[in-house]
């Protein structure tokens, strides 16, 4: 999709922001970022993945408030959405075990959850910041992979594939029903984040890795290990989305975040290992084992992350030692 790369940041302050997902892992953070800029912030999350206690850092705050309920409850998310002059959607089902084991779920909250986020948004003429996946860029895209890469097209014949087919129909849509809204949504494209709060229970590959390496069990490496990802602070990707977000863009923008590293699995349970301070090995297993499942994995994935530098000065700096120290940290306490 062909885009300009123009837009001005202006400050979030006394903003009244919706976030979707605000309990969980990502969302959580990004409360804490937008409230710290001077947002009101309402947090909406079902905690069927989040958690409460991820929001103790705000629970009492005069600008932040909670609600336990779900986006695919339409009226209450146009309620909300009618309160906000932005919205940032993150909720969704997350996590390839979950995803495998109910991928009509999947499909149900991503895709119209998605789609209730996106009608309420427009209606209240709210500003909205859709947060998608790079797994719509699929297994075969080119590294690093940049926002004008075409898309592939998602089946849905492969439980797996509920995941991106889920996030790239919420984007379509996005982009169909936002047109003529000022300003025009943002879609961001998270690739791997890491830090504290981030579960090892759904499958997130460096808490799973970091938690073994810390209790001495073996290190469990899905297929060869030379699969590759990008590691990028959650706080920093927090900071991105709220700069992303005070764009005031008169085009719809599709825009990466992430790392520019690539860090192989291998070198990601080594450093895990490391991390950790214990004697664990490392030990290789494929996916049928892990997953009862053929499950195909994607080799390759890597950012060009020009454009969010373009458009706001973003540009992550925290490196892989860091974080892996800052989850080893987080699991210690939990």
């Amino acid at each position: 999709m062909g885009q300009q790369a123009h837009g001005s940041v202006e400050s979030v302050s006394s903003a009244r922001v919706l976030v979707t997902g605000g309990a969980g892992f990502i969302g959580s953070h990004l409360c804490e970022a937008l409230v710290a800029s001077g947002a009101d912030v309402t947090a909406l999350d079902d905690l069927s993945c989040g958690r409460r206690s991820n929001l103790d850092g705000l629970t009492g705050h005069e600008r932040f408030r909670f609600l336990k309920g779900s986006v695919l409850d339409e009226s209450l998310v146009h309620r909300l959405a009618a309160e906000s002059e932005a919205v940032y959607h993150l909720a969704a089902v997350v996590g390839v075990p979950r995803v495998l084991r109910d991928p009509a779920g999947t499909m149900e909250t991503n895709w119209v959850g998605g789609r209730n986020v996106v009608d309420a948004a427009v209606s209240a003429k709210a500003r909205l910041v859709l947060v998608s996946t790079s797994e719509v860029y699929g297994r075969e895209a080119a590294s690093p992979q940049h926002e004008g890469l075409p898309i592939p097209e998602f089946s849905g014949e492969e439980a797996r594939d509920s995941y991106p087919r889920s996030k790239r129909l919420s984007e379509l849509y996005c982009l169909e029903q936002s047109s003529g809204t000022w300003p025009a949504p943002v879609i961001v494209r998270l690739f791997n984040i890491a830090g504290p709060r981030q579960l090892d229970t759904i499958g997130m590959v460096m808490p799973s890795l970091v938690k073994q390496a810390l209790s001495g069990e073996d290190v469990t490496v899905y297929g060869t290990g030379e699969q590759t990802r990008t590691f990028c602070d959650v706080g920093e990707a927090a900071d991105a989305m709220v700069r992303l977000g005070a764009l005031k863009n008169g085009e719809p923008l599709i825009v990466n975040v992430g790392s520019r590293l690539p860090v192989s699995i291998n070198e990601l349970a080594e450093a895990a290992v490391k991390g950790a301070g214990t004697a664990a090995r490392i030990r290789r297993i494929g996916y049928r084992e892990a997953h009862a499942t053929d499950y195909v994995d994607f080799m390759r994935r890597q950012p060009s992350i020009d454009l969010v530098r373009e458009l706001t000065g973003w540009e992550p700096a925290t490196d892989l030692p860091t974080i892996v120290r800052r989850v080893a940290d987080s699991l210690r306490e939990s």
